[in-house]
């Protein structure tokens, strides 16, 4: 049960750059280099979440709220838009870059808003995130 919930408390948004650990993993991947959204899929599964809990739509609707923000933090190409999102590639952005480096908050460019368990997350008003102290890998809350 712990390891459920450590997982769940990484969809907040972090105090580093505001994305979730399923942002920020797919950010991470798309940094390394552009790729369809199935095989960031694959990856995300098989390689990068450390305790996987996602099913392909719930990871499309992700992206799909990524693309939204008022700077999108990766492009698809507009003739890829019409194909199904496992055949669509992702290319990051100068803004997902920044977004990375923490030079730009992901909550600063008006993603969409979204509920997480019951705490409803938006860009304008305070929400709760977190970070790992380093020194004893506990959360460090913060509502900001």
């Amino acid at each position: 049960m712990k390891g459920a919930l450590v997982r769940h408390f990484q969809e907040f948004p972090s105090t580093e750059n505001g994305l979730s650990l399923t942002e920020q993993m797919s950010l991470d991947m798309l940094n390394e280099q552009s790729m369809t959204a199935g095989l960031m899929f694959k990856k995300m599964m098989t390689e990068r979440d450390p305790l996987p809990w996602l099913g392909d739509i719930m990871y499309w609707y992700i992206l799909g709220s990524m693309m939204q923000a008022e700077k999108p933090v990766f492009a698809v190409s507009a003739s890829d838009l019409q194909k199904p999102w496992v055949e669509r590639v992702l290319t990051i952005t100068q803004t997902g870059r920044e977004v990375l480096s923490g030079s730009q908050s992901w909550l600063s460019l008006n993603p969409p808003t979204r509920w997480l368990g019951g705490v409803k997350l938006h860009d304008h008003n305070p929400c709760w995130q977190w970070r790992l102290d380093g020194r004893n890998g506990r959360f460090i809350w913060h509502f900001a």
